[in-house]
C-alpha cells in the first residue's frame, strides 16, 4: 500500500477512524472522530477503474482476481 488517496468521500468534519465495505460491496460505511457514521453508495467498477490507473507494478494473477475482480484462471502461473 502506498498511502495515496484513491477516492474522497465527503461529509465528516474530523478524521475517519474506520471504514468497511458491506458484504455485497455496494456500500462503504465510515466512522469518524466527529461522532458520526456515514454510508456511501459505491460503484465498485468506478473504483476498480481508478485503481487500475494508479497501479505502479504488474499485479499477480491472484491480485488481479482479488483487487480488480477479474474472472481469470491462474493455473498457468503456477
Amino acid at each position: 500500500m502506498s498511502g495515496r488517496e484513491v477516492a474522497v468521500f465527503r461529509g465528516h468534519t474530523k478524521y475517519v477512524n474506520g471504514a468497511k465495505f458491506s458484504p455485497d460491496g455496494k456500500y462503504i460505511v465510515t466512522a469518524s472522530a466527529d461522532g458520526t457514521a456515514r454510508i456511501y453508495l459505491v460503484h465498485i467498477q468506478d473504483l476498480i477503474a481508478l485503481a487500475k490507473t494508479r497501479v505502479t507494478r504488474e499485479l499477480t494473477c491472484e491480485e488481479r482476481q482479488l483487487y480488480l475482480h477479474e474472472n481469470i484462471s491462474c493455473e498457468d502461473e503456477k
